[in-house]
């Protein structure tokens, strides 16, 4: 496809998309009014199947998706020794698709180390810390208690927030205006180098400060 074809079909993608939340939202204020709660699993919506359904849609939707934001902060945060250890000597494991989830390369600092502080007279007490840090951050041993420190912090985070309008408030004031406007944006104004589509720059720069403003005011 073309890109005048798929720019025709972003735009009635967006068009449609528009116009649903717009009828959704407009006709859902006019049946409920001011009994409408901030937390939408609160309101009473007598027990309506398709309700019913959709709610137990969310459920199934949020428990699959839980494993995956699990794994993708998992996987950042070992990714972190496979930068460290990926330098000027480590470029060709890097290369070769690096994985810190299965690759074990902490066998040899923690020989070292032991070494480091047997050799130089240390006490036990010491060499025992420095075996009990190189054994936590064994890639098999980070990979359960990162999951466990995730899965902690996710919980922690919903047992505290009593009110679900609070998280999709901030979530929809800050993510939603950074992946739709202010990345795009961005992307948009570095990429251009021949100093062209003037026009679009500037609306797209008067529609993302007016996003951001609106986000600002609504935290």
């Amino acid at each position: 496809p073309s890109p005048e074809k798929m720019l025709r079909v972003g735009r009635y993608a967006f068009f449609f998309a528009s116009s649903l939340y717009m009828t959704i939202g407009i006709f859902g204020y006019l049946t409920f009014t001011t009994d409408t709660l901030s937390d939408y699993l609160l309101n009473d919506y007598k027990h309506h199947r398709e309700v019913l359904a959709g709610g137990f849609g969310l459920v199934i939707s949020v428990s699959c998706s839980i494993p995956l934001f699990v794994h993708a902060g998992r996987f950042n945060i070992l990714g972190s020794k496979a930068a460290t250890a990926g330098g000027a000597d480590g470029d060709d494991e890097q290369d070769q698709g690096y994985n810190p989830l299965v690759h074990n390369d902490y066998d040899d600092d923690e020989q070292k180390g032991k070494s480091a502080f047997l050799d130089d007279g240390d006490d036990a007490v010491a060499a025992h810390d420095l075996s009990w840090t190189a054994f936590l951050l064994k890639p098999e041993v980070m990979h359960i208690w990162v999951t466990l420190l995730w899965l902690a912090m996710s919980y922690g985070i919903s047992s505290a927030i009593s009110n679900i309008g609070i998280v999709i408030g901030i979530l929809g004031s800050t993510t939603i205006p950074i992946i739709g406007y202010i990345l795009p944006t961005t992307f948009l104004i570095q990429m251009d180098t021949k100093n062209e589509y003037k026009v679009q720059k500037f609306f797209a720069l008067l529609i993302t400060g007016f996003i951001c403003l609106a986000c600002l005011a609504n935290l």
